[in-house]
């Protein structure tokens, strides 16, 4: 970013800075939802699924959202990128949730919103569905199983697709 918008600072001042601010947003408030993802978690966590969040936020910003939005029951297990050498798109996060699970990767499904998620859970041999938001939507998603256009949508992709009658299998969803 510092050469590419020739901006007048170091990268670790831009760090710094970054990390600053996102503690100042989360002393008062939790990370906003992608729409649709409160009644997606609630749909998957009914069926039985195993929920996992992967994501290269910190686990600070994780905890408080879960909180914020009553979910912290409703997850099997959390990788953020306090709990991994190298964040997305390395494949190291993805990685860690498959062993915390016992699981393998075709057993799975992942659910990202950027090139570099999705990249993170392609390396790991892990399905993945792409949900581009307007600031990703430019982004390169062909790796992706399908690509859609929002939450509400992904739900009724794997409805259809995957059936969750009395599927155990677990959906990572970030």
């Amino acid at each position: 970013m510092v050469q590419r918008f020739g901006i007048n600072a170091s990268p670790d001042q831009l760090i710094e800075a970054k990390n600053a601010a996102t503690q100042d947003y989360l002393a008062s408030q939790a990370f906003p939802l992608m729409p649709g993802v409160r009644e997606a978690i609630a749909y998957f966590h009914s069926k039985g699924l195993k929920l996992a969040v992967v994501t290269g936020a910190s686990a600070n910003g994780v905890q408080k959202t879960l909180q914020a939005n009553g979910f912290e029951e409703k997850f099997s297990t959390i990788v953020s990128s306090d709990d991994v050498r190298d964040s997305k798109p390395a494949p190291e996060c993805y990685l860690l949730a498959l062993q915390r699970f016992g699981v393998a990767a075709d057993e799975c499904l992942a659910i990202e919103d950027t090139q570099h998620g999705l990249e993170a859970a392609f390396r790991a041999g892990i399905s993945c569905l792409a949900l581009p938001t307007e600031i990703s939507k430019q982004q390169n998603f062909h790796s992706a199983t399908a690509v859609l256009s929002g939450m509400t949508e992904a739900v009724e992709y794997i409805r259809h697709i995957y059936g969750l009658g009395g599927s155990s299998a677990p959906l990572y969803c970030r």
